[in-house]
């Protein structure tokens, strides 16, 4: 899920630039290298590492009152507390606290990137209505402004929610636009990880062979350390050899998909990686040794909060005959739901800023032209940029105090 840039080497990188910063008390810039080095430790799935320095930064931000610098920072958070371990109940609490506290207006693209993952905690305990609500009211906010990219890559959160509820025609449609414009873009970070969300979606309507045409075109494109697309490629090909009854071959991917994948932070792809290994092998008449696979799935549910996912590997379990208990599911009343539905609602749409709303969130106003191609597609070219800049600002200081020291004439 990244653009394939060698983040192991960006990240010693960016340690030894934040401890000269350190050093020096420059703690906006450090606040900017600790961003830079957990986006990259997120791309690697390490999301412990990238938590400490998303807070950090955050506190840093605070005190230089840099509230873009604070925003993005906050982004980068709830990006690492979605996709690890951190659990959903937190991620909103995190994210409605900065809501409350009108945190996104003055932090760009990156902090209104908060709305990409709040409404995924409703959909992960099965409210997909209130989920996609969520999702519209933000969507048409980044269309407002004119945010292509950022439209079609939300298509992560979009269709996650359809996976979850099974409607794999509609998370087709979604993927598929994102699919089709990041190709025409030439992005290919992004968009091998949206390829398997597409072949998962055709997967799920017995469309073995589209599915698997894609799986060659994501693994083509696939960065070398990117574990979340190679685990995913490698899971989905596995239920497809599952469907044709390759029963060994389709064990042996999963059973790849899930080892690559258990290895990182990444807990919601842990865990269908584990379903779906659960899954090849009960089709595979071999339920004693799916047991445990599913006990650990749904253990990492449970800590995570992913009911529908709990509730999924439950479902199998009870398929290996292990007498588990039934699969419960918590809901609350209608009039409840509604009434909470309606308050999100009104404060993310007071968040996202009003139609033609000037500022640094704002983007291009109603009618004027979109951000061109180049530059919306910037955003990892933005952060080597960063780290550039903070490169060079050190070197620069480094300079300025040799010239200090340098007697005159």
């Amino acid at each position: 899920m990244h653009s394939g840039a060698p983040l192991a080497e960006q990240i010693a990188e960016m340690s030894e630039v934040a401890r000269e910063l350190e050093e020096a008390g420059d703690e906006e810039n450090l606040a900017r290298a600790l961003v830079t080095r957990g986006w990259c430790t997120y791309w690697l799935g390490d999301m412990q590492s990238g938590l400490a320095d998303a807070r950090r930064a955050i506190d840093l931000a605070t005190a230089t009152h840099s509230p873009g610098l604070e925003a993005e920072a906050a982004g980068l958070l709830a990006s690492l507390m979605r996709w690890g371990p951190t659990s959903w109940a937190e991620l909103a609490r995190f994210v409605d606290d900065r809501l409350a506290s009108g945190g996104l207006v003055s932090g760009g693209r990156l902090g209104s990137s908060l709305l990409d993952h709040r409404a995924l905690a409703d959909a992960a305990v099965g409210d997909f209505d209130e989920a996609r609500a969520q999702f519209a009211t933000h969507q048409h906010s980044l269309e407002e402004r004119g945010m292509q990219f950022f439209v079609h890559t939300l298509a992560f959160s979009t269709a996650e929610v359809e996976l979850l509820a099974q409607d794999f025609d509609e998370a087709e449609r979604i993927l598929r636009s994102a699919w089709s414009w990041l190709g025409t873009a030439g992005e290919s970070g992004y968009r091998s990880s949206i390829g398997v969300m597409l072949a998962e979606a055709l997967l799920g309507q017995g469309r073995l062979d589209e599915a698997s045409g894609i799986l060659d075109e994501c693994e083509a494109m696939a960065a070398p350390d990117d574990a979340s697309a190679a685990s995913g490629i490698a899971t989905v090909r596995g239920l497809v050899a599952s469907r044709r009854g390759l029963h060994d071959e389709a064990v042996a991917l999963t059973q790849a998909g899930a080892e690559t994948i258990i290895a990182t932070d990444y807990v919601e792809f842990g865990i269908k990686a584990q379903i779906a290994l659960a899954t090849t092998l009960i089709a595979a008449a071999r339920p004693e040794e799916a047991r445990p696979v599913l006990r650990a799935a749904i253990a990492l549910a449970e800590r995570k909060g992913s009911l529908v996912l709990r509730d999924a590997a439950a479902q199998l379990l009870l398929c290996c005959g292990s007498g588990a208990p039934r699969p419960r599911r918590r809901c609350e009343g209608g009039r409840a739901r509604a009434r909470r539905g309606a308050r999100r609602t009104r404060r993310i749409a007071s968040a996202s800023g009003p139609r033609g709303s000037s500022g640094p969130d704002a983007g291009p106003a109603r009618g004027s032209s979109p951000v061109p191609c180049g530059a919306d597609l910037g955003l990892f070219a933005g952060w080597r940029s960063r780290a550039r800049s903070i490169r060079e600002h050190v070197a620069g200081r480094s300079r300025r105090a040799d010239d200090a020291r340098r007697p005159d004439g």
